[in-house]
């Protein structure tokens, strides 16, 4: 369920839908880069896309992950600047891009978009101010808790309950998320085994005490909950 699909009324999509394009970016190749010029926007239908800053030592920091529903690239449009990160395909990841001059010109005419569009804007700019502070002052406990955390805010359909949290995480993917080395990570994960917040296999990390990531994140209370249902998106897969 994409962005258009997910926030849109069915009375303005068709309409909108005519801006759309289909794309496909297989696992581990860019859709744009940092510095780019802003060329529109990318909505993600299937898959998951890392954003991804080069740091000044040549180090690679993943800032967000956009999963289905989610979106990158207004923000650069609306403001006039560069691409701010790189958008790196995880997995095979399917959606629809809206070139810069139907943004604008949807952005200026069709006030639903608009609203829309400034919401998304604000959610985000809340919720990483938040995560921006857990990540900035918290040790490296609570670093991976909060990593932890935002992956199931992005990905899982889990609505209410935190319990039974599992994911499948490459430490390197954490330690980019979390701003730690690999090593610093998996001593983390394996302080946080033994003391019973989680359980580890190979890859698979299960939180098993809920209430130690609600302790430890401090952008927990913004966590929003996902769009509900498996709906298919009108965009990507209509005929």
């Amino acid at each position: 369920m994409c962005f258009f699909c997910n926030r849109i009324s069915d009375e303005r999509h068709a309409a909108i839908r005519n801006h759309l394009q289909p794309f496909t970016c297989p696992a581990g190749d860019a859709l744009f880069r940092e510095g780019d010029d802003p060329r529109g926007l990318w909505s993600v239908c299937n898959g998951q896309l890392n954003l991804i800053k080069q740091g000044d030592e040549g180090q690679h920091l993943v800032t967000r992950i956009v999963y289905p529903g989610g979106m990158v690239g207004h923000r650069s449009v609306l403001a006039g600047t560069a691409m701010a990160s790189t958008g790196c395909a995880h997995e095979e990841t399917r959606g629809v891009f809206m070139p810069r001059p139907a943004l604008e010109e949807l952005f200026a005419r069709e006030p639903e978009f608009r609203v829309a569009i400034m919401k998304l804007m604000a959610e985000d700019l809340e919720h990483a101010e938040s995560l921006a502070a857990s990540m900035a002052y918290n040790d490296a406990r609570s670093r991976v808790l909060a990593a932890l955390a935002e992956f199931r805010r992005v990905r899982e359909r889990v609505v209410g309950t935190l319990a039974g949290w599992e994911f499948s995480i490459p430490r390197k993917e954490l330690a980019e998320l979390t701003g730690l080395s690999v090593e610093g990570v998996v001593r983390t994960l394996k302080k946080l085994e033994a003391d019973g917040v989680l359980s580890i296999k190979g890859r698979r990390i299960k939180v098993i005490d809920p209430s130690a990531v609600r302790s430890q994140c401090l952008h927990h209370c913004t966590e929003r909950q996902p769009h509900q249902g498996e709906v298919q998106c009108r965009c990507l897969f209509d005929a």
